[in-house]
């Protein structure tokens, strides 16, 4: 990428190294041993959407011909060693834009490493490979975490302030060995969690169960937590741009769980009576689990049993050796109850033509953040109006 942010100028390749582009399916499909071995061996955090399988069946079913993947690997020895999964699509006015493969669904921007961490060097080459390839007016990196290897790369672009977040993580090391989560909440919000399990109970006996990929009932599970999302989405008067992708629950279904076992997708499930509650989906990656979405039956939200729900996952996940139960970004109140750890999320923004330039400064740093800002200081109801005559054109997100 030929960048106003020096992200590199000339192309070279250094010694052993070879960085190598995968521009379409085809090239993925054929690099997929190499991206498989650098997952397994990795022990980088913030990786669980850079995997050859989250972006893959992401391009099988969101992928359109708008989109073509920009996947960059760089090689040492013939393997692996860095991989970052990018795409071009084109948006208002035809501005080309990178992106992260999966956005809006990727929750991290990263690169998978081996480490979590590039050499001087390594950091040199890739900056040296983007240079080389033109074709976008601009490239946009959201949720970048902090002292990640992506972070490492973008040392020399400014971050953009109006892209700023954080993420909240619940660290099991720092909780007490053999006492439920919940034991750690205040004492007040501990006679609430009871309270609410009692009105449950007198409803009907509650029941929690567990699904993975190819089991009875995943497919269908998944489908109703959209639904109960959707559901939540329209009560609260908010907007949710990754819900408004037509075969999200196709694409969540077609996950595959990890050859041991234990990694890869979860749907988690409370129920009374037989009917589920609540539903929570998730991901978990070498003991880091990626809380990807929750919802509830909003008739019951006064007992909040989405929450009654995360207590058990958090149990369930801490008695299998899980490290840290992560629910990403965007912070909000419940979260800092059900973490103990933050991790700060950078936004960059590099502009490579004139166009670029103008449409990023012009939107992505300014009426996007204003025009979320005014979404969300309107009365709900004209906010609910609002949602529904635009669902797929108002991705304010949540």
């Amino acid at each position: 990428m030929k960048s106003e942010d020096n992200i590199g100028k000339a192309p070279a390749t250094t010694g052993s190294y070879e960085p190598r582009w995968l521009n379409t399916t085809a090239d993925m499909d054929a690099a997929a041993t190499l991206w498989r071995d650098l997952d397994a061996r990795s022990t980088a955090a913030f990786v669980g959407f850079q995997s050859f399988e989250w972006c893959r069946h992401w391009l099988e079913n969101h992928g359109n011909a708008k989109i073509t993947p920009r996947v960059l690997m760089l090689l040492h020895d013939n393997q692996a060693i860095a991989i970052l999964p990018m795409m071009q699509t084109r948006v208002t006015f035809g501005v080309g834009l990178m992106q992260m493969l999966g956005s809006p669904h990727t929750q991290y921007a990263n690169i998978l490493t081996r480490s979590g961490n590039l050499t001087a060097l390594e950091v040199k080459v890739m900056r040296e490979a983007l240079a080389t390839e033109a074709g976008a007016d601009a490239a946009v990196f959201n949720y970048v975490p902090e002292n990640s290897a992506l972070a490492q790369l973008l040392a020399n672009n400014q971050p953009a302030q109006s892209m700023s977040n954080a993420s909240a993580q619940l660290n099991f090391s720092l909780l007490e060995q053999g006492q439920p989560f919940e034991t750690t909440l205040s004492k007040d919000k501990q006679r609430e969690m009871r309270s609410r399990l009692r009105r449950l109970e007198a409803d009907g006996g509650i029941s929690f169960d567990v699904l993975r990929p190819g089991m009875a009932e995943y497919r269908c599970t998944i489908e109703t937590c959209i639904a109960m999302k959707s559901e939540w989405l329209q009560q609260t008067a908010k907007v949710g741009a990754s819900l408004a992708y037509e075969g999200h629950a196709r694409f969540l279904a077609a996950m595959a769980q990890a050859a041991d076992g234990r990694d890869g997708p979860y749907a988690w499930v409370m129920k009374t009576n037989g009917k589920p509650i609540a539903i929570e989906i998730g991901i978990l990656q070498r003991g880091h689990y990626y809380a990807y979405m929750g919802a509830f039956d909003w008739s019951l939200r006064k007992t909040s049993p989405g929450k009654l729900l995360m207590c058990h996952v958090i149990n369930q996940l801490w008695g299998m050796g899980a490290k840290s139960y992560d629910l990403l970004a965007n912070p909000t109140d419940y979260k800092k109850d059900y973490s103990n750890t933050t991790t700060a999320l950078t936004g960059h923004v590099i502009n490579l033509t004139s166009r670029g330039t103008l449409y990023t400064k012009v939107w992505t740093q300014s009426l996007y953040p204003w025009l979320r800002h005014s979404f969300y200081r309107l009365p709900a109801s004209l906010r609910q109006n609002l949602a529904a005559i635009g669902k797929r054109d108002l991705k304010f997100g949540v």
